[in-house]
């Protein structure tokens, strides 16, 4: 799986001066949604963080914990795009821990492979692929062949990472079988792609 990168922010308006309007005028929780997405395509990453946990913590009161999950794995991803890795993993464990509660087993998956790719950018690569591993075997029981994928995907990763390259294409073969049974021609040229980096830099 791959985390989308985002520009560095540059920061819009005075948060405080658009918070305090907005709060004013009775925003419900999708309105700071909106206004976070708002803030992402204008590059105002700080706004937009702080309208998610707006969002966040507007849907948790109202106790929808799985649209919380889903703010707090939208703040680790702009954190991501920073490189705040501890940030990104702290709100990405916020998600899942919501997930867990609510048995949302698909969301755990994804959020595993999240946390994954966080350590993996840190360089930490075994706990990369502890998570990764976690989050194929989650994938593997509900039967998710797109999820096997790119957990084999994302732990051959790992392995090209460390020099290890006869894993590494051990895993993105494996990937390449499922995307071929799947007929995702354009994931099948990526993973070609990834196989073919390796054997360059064997």
């Amino acid at each position: 799986m791959k985390l989308r990168r985002i520009m560095l922010p540059v920061l819009g308006l005075s948060l405080a001066l658009l918070v305090s309007a907005n709060i004013a005028f009775g925003q419900t929780a999708t309105d700071y949604y909106n206004l976070a997405e708002k803030a992402i395509k204008e590059y105002s990453y700080n706004d937009a963080i702080t309208y998610y946990n707006l969002a966040g913590n507007l849907w948790k009161e109202e106790g929808r914990k799985d649209y919380y999950a889903i703010m707090m794995n939208k703040i680790g991803l702009v954190y991501n795009s920073r490189d705040q890795y501890d940030k990104a993993i702290e709100h990405f464990r916020k998600a899942l821990a919501i997930d867990e509660e609510l048995g949302n087993k698909g969301s755990i998956a994804i959020r595993l492979n999240n946390i994954g790719m966080m350590y993996k950018s840190w360089g930490q690569y075994d706990k990369a692929i502890e998570h990764f591993r976690k989050a194929l075997a989650i994938n593997e029981e509900l039967g998710k062949k797109g999820g096997i994928a790119t957990g084999l995907n994302n732990i051959g990763l790992v392995y090209y990472s460390r020099g290890q390259y006869d894993k590494a294409i051990e895993n993105y073969r494996k990937a390449l079988i499922i995307k071929e049974e799947l007929g995702q021609k354009d994931e099948i040229a990526i993973q070609l792609n990834n196989i073919g980096l390796v054997y360059r830099d064997w």
